[in-house]
């Protein structure tokens, strides 16, 4: 208000010198762009499976090692819907549901589950009993092969696929549950599972 410059500091202080930096990133030009920079990504299977992805993050370690980046440091993290129980069966009748009218309260991310499909409409056009009839259809393989949803038994092959093709990081996404005591009654399991995945690192090193 005075037009005088003044001296302010922050609180609390910080612990590194630069802020980590994360790019959203789906095409391979916003991976090339993200290796350009220097920075780390955060990408999904939205759109695409753990194939598709594989090459993209190839161009952005080699964009971050034309750079002078050290490709082996940047950070790929895949967001992942998770949920996780002791019973397959019952994690999927409890998760369904709820994963359908989550993904009906996002088009964009309904739209990109009827690309990963294979099918290059768009939802406009449709009703919404032909949404509904593609939520049930296109739900059910996603959580086969895009999500961790199921047991600590059952999703430790994705997790493994996940590291073969150079994830660092998986960050879960569970608030897509509305019901808290859903979210929290599957911790425990996630906690499990990355326990015996960080132990299975362990003893190949």
């Amino acid at each position: 208000a005075q037009g005088k410059p003044f001296t302010v500091q922050t609180l609390p202080r910080p612990i590194q010198p630069e802020l980590p930096i994360w790019i959203t990133c789906q095409s391979n030009e916003t991976f090339i762009e993200a290796g350009k920079l220097g920075a780390n990504v955060l990408t999904s299977l939205l759109a695409g499976t753990l194939d598709d992805i594989a090459p993209k993050i190839q161009l952005y370690r080699e964009a971050r090692q034309r750079q002078d980046y050290n490709p082996k440091t940047g950070k790929v993290a895949l967001m992942t819907h998770t949920f996780l129980g002791n019973d397959i069966d019952t994690v999927k009748a409890q998760i369904k549901q709820p994963f359908c009218n989550y993904l009906k309260n996002h088009y964009d991310l309904l739209e990109n589950l009827a690309k990963g499909m294979g099918l290059n409409v768009s939802l406009k056009n449709f009703s919404e009993d032909d949404i509904d009839s593609l939520l049930q259809f296109g739900v059910e393989g996603f959580m086969k092969g895009r999500a961790l949803i199921g047991t600590p038994e059952s999703c430790r092959p994705f997790v493994e696929r996940v590291r073969q093709v150079g994830v660092n990081e998986i960050a879960c996404l569970i608030d897509f549950v509305q019901d808290s005591d859903y979210v929290m009654s599957g911790l425990p399991y996630l906690k499990q599972l990355m326990e015996q995945c960080q132990s299975r690192v362990i003893s190949h090193v």
